[in-house]
This record gives C-alpha cells, sequence and structure tokens, in this order.
C-alpha cells in the first residue's frame, strides 16, 4: 500500500466536522507530511518545497498569521487539506476546539488521548525522526 493510501486509512479515523461556510478561525500555523505536501502539489499544481527532513511548514507561508490557503470562502485545499487541519474542531481539547462552532454528530469528538495516539502514529509513519521530537513538544501541551 502506497504512503498517501496509509495516511488516508489514518484520516478516516478522524471523525468529520463541518466547518461554517466561509470559517477560517482555526486556519494559522500547521506542518505538512512530504506526502502531504506531494499530494497536494499535484492535485492544486502549487509547488511547494518542502523544507528540513520531511515536513513543510504551513508557518513559513502564511499571510498575517493565517495560512495562505485560508480564503473568505474558507479553506482552498480543504480535499487535501494534512492531517492537523483534520484534528482541528474534533477533539476534546480547548488547544483543537472549534471556537465557531461548525457542525458535529452526536459522539464525535475524539479524546485527548485517543488524538495523541493518532498524532504518535501520523508521527512515526511520516517523519523523520528529527522532526518528531517537534512533535512530541507539541504533544505534550494538548
Amino acid at each position: 500500500m502506497g504512503k498517501y493510501k496509509k495516511l488516508v486509512k489514518l484520516y478516516n479515523r478522524i471523525p468529520l466536522m463541518k466547518c461554517k461556510r466561509g470559517c477560517n478561525e482555526c486556519c494559522n500555523s500547521v506542518i505538512f507530511s512530504e506526502v502531504e505536501a506531494s499530494k497536494l502539489s499535484k492535485i492544486h499544481r502549487i509547488a511547494l518545497k518542502v523544507a528540513g527532513n520531511s515536513s513543510l511548514r504551513c508557518s513559513d507561508i502564511t499571510s498575517n498569521g493565517h495560512c495562505v490557503f485560508a480564503s473568505k470562502k474558507g479553506c482552498c485545499i480543504h480535499d487535501v487539506r494534512p492531517f492537523l487541519c483534520r484534528l482541528k474542531g474534533t477533539v476534546k481539547s480547548e488547544t483543537l476546539k472549534c471556537e465557531v462552532g461548525g457542525e458535529y454528530q452526536p459522539g464525535d469528538f475524539l479524546s485527548g488521548k485517543t488524538a495523541r495516539r493518532l498524532m504518535q502514529e501520523y508521527t512515526s509513519k511520516f517523519f523523520d525522526p528529527v522532526d518528531v521530537a517537534e512533535w512530541r513538544f507539541w504533544l505534550k501541551n494538548q
């Protein structure tokens, strides 16, 4: 199985949340894996150069603190948004909760523990060990 198919299987374990039309409130600094950046480049014909070992920081390509893919209509790359964007709003956590009221199905929230396990799986499969240290810091603060 290819790396992107493995990533999609991981994505499918995250509950779906429907953002309010045009919302980009949580669209800020995000890290893309090399697999995600490659898929984004192919589908949207955007030239993204992965910096470092295996990740691209969306913070390196932001405008006014927001992701450059955030627009007045919402996320321009919603179909191929990275893992962390998919987690936002689906976890019972102050850091990842939706502040503006996205639409959920009852019982669709992940526990912090489950989200950490998914994050650990994501980082171990799709990032070099150098990048994983940064993710571990993020995980500790959730």
